[in-house]
């Protein structure tokens, strides 16, 4: 969404919507449509959210990522979770592909820097059926020799493909430099030297090895009463052993300037940088989160619209447990694009944001963030995320006060202490400004002038819109 675009949407919102209040409360507290709880079967931990609508999500989660793998086994989870989906003991893969046809369910895996999850989602006339072939893909996959070694073939081609895509590779260039040392070099989806190495023997050792409860998680969202579900759990779950598996505590990253530079024959070059970030545990995160979306707006003005040096420019923040942020920039003309981008970080170093502009990003930010948690889907992974990488599931319904209560002040503190250096990668033809990039010059504030500031924000509060 462009400012002109979300401006006039915020203007309809304004007019067409509850107040903001009331939309945060149905959509992240539910005190109005659903229940939470949290229980334990067989040691397995279980969280379960109520919702009236008329799908369920169901997601278990594997704990560990990158702290269960090696230089040699990576990507073994996406491999084993994606081959289980193809068939099972009581599923054989075309009755499991009838079956999910006919009711209109689908299942998903995920590999993650810190959890796999698999996760099914059903109209709940359905759910029970559902379920049934959920734990069995789970309990026992057939795991098929034949199946494996196309599940292979594609898993190899896609690891192959990043390197053609250069959208996709200049992460992986950044990244080297980055996380060189850290657990997270390793990559979860596997790489092809990896993934060809891997028999089926080594995935069912390792399904075996993942199945006790106290290295699970499942979480429910849907209409299910409790006391059915614990029952269907515990009918399912209960015979697994629990096991003693205890999460270690990863390192924080090291960012310090870095440039890693692969020159290749492209019509644009690509740039990425990271930065160390407080991860969902801090007290810094939510602020560290307005600030890198307050930078996103500035970079789409300054280098985008002002300056047309860039196709695509934006920052982001992560929130994995050891995190960071990124800024990311395709452009022709690489060292004047990131030279603004340095001087827009270092302008929310220096100057406290305005708190009409703070205002109008915060309320851009909570509206996106509760239409991306509408789906049962959504919350489910959500819930999962914040229980095993933040401070708990409950935290979600603090989310939206937290983001509100991020001052201007909090901003500038955030910046200051975390975008100390910045690691970065390029990609393209273009010649790099090594002195640049690696942040050795003296730091400016850009001419930013007032009056395009005020614009900016006249043009989205017009008509005295006023947030909550």
């Amino acid at each position: 969404m462009n400012l002109k675009s979300a401006a006039l949407v915020l203007v309809v919102i304004s007019l067409l919507m509850p107040p903001m209040t009331s939309v945060i409360t149905a959509v992240i507290t539910g005190e109005e449509n659903w229940e939470s709880v949290e229980f334990e079967t067989n040691g397995l931990k279980v969280i379960y959210k109520r919702s009236e609508g008329e799908t369920s999500s169901v997601a278990l989660f594997f704990k560990g990522g990158v702290r269960n793998i090696n230089e040699h086994n990576q990507g073994i989870e996406p491999f084993l979770l994606t081959l289980a989906t193809r068939g099972s003991k009581n599923y054989p893969k075309d009755i499991l592909s009838s079956e999910l046809a006919r009711m209109g369910t689908s299942i998903g895996t995920s590999a993650e820097r810190d959890y796999s999850v698999i996760s099914f989602r059903s109209i709940d006339q359905y759910f029970e059926e559902s379920w049934s072939i959920f734990v069995d893909l789970i309990l026992n996959p057939t795991l098929d020799e034949g199946e494996a070694e196309l599940v292979r073939e594609q898993l190899i081609s896609w690891a192959k493909q990043a390197r053609d895509n250069p959208d996709v590779w200049i992460w992986r260039i950044a990244g080297e430099s980055f996380f060189s040392g850290h657990p997270y070099a390793l990559e979860p989806e596997g790489t092809p030297t990896s993934l060809a190495g891997l028999s089926v023997q080594d995935l069912k050792e390792y399904h075996q090895e993942q199945l006790m409860t106290s290295k699970l998680m499942l979480v429910v969202v849907g209409d299910k009463p409790p006391s059915e579900l614990k029952k269907m759990i515990g009918a399912s779950f209960g015979d697994l052993p629990e096991g003693n598996y205890e999460e270690t505590i990863l390192p924080k990253i090291k960012s310090h300037p870095e440039l890693n530079s692969e020159g290749r024959n492209l019509p644009t070059n690509y740039v990425v940088g990271y930065w160390t970030a407080p991860n969902l545990k801090s007290e810094d995160y939510y602020p560290m989160l307005v600030a890198t979306e307050i930078l996103k707006y500035h970079f789409w003005w300054e280098v985008k619209e002002e300056q047309t040096l860039a196709y695509e420019v934006y920052a982001s923040l992560s929130s994995d447990s050891s995190n960071w942020g990124t800024l990311y920039v395709c452009t022709t003309e690489p060292n004047e694009a990131v030279e603004l981008m340095l001087r827009e970080i270092e302008r929310l170093k220096q100057e406290e944001v305005r708190p009409l502009e703070l205002e109008y990003i915060v309320y851009l930010f909570i509206t996106d963030y509760c239409l991306g948690q509408e789906s049962a889907q959504a919350q489910a992974l959500r819930l999962g995320h914040l229980e095993l990488v933040g401070n708990g599931w409950e935290t979600g319904a603090e989310e939206i006060e937290k983001i509100k209560e991020v001052t201007p002040q909090d901003i500038k503190r955030v910046t200051n202490q975390w975008i100390e250096s910045i690691s970065f990668g390029t990609l393209g033809p273009k010649g790099i400004d090594r002195r640049l990039f690696l942040q050795t010059g003296e730091k400016a504030v850009p001419s930013f002038t007032d009056w395009l500031r005020e614009k900016f924000c006249s043009a989205a509060c017009m008509r005295g819109c006023k947030l909550v």
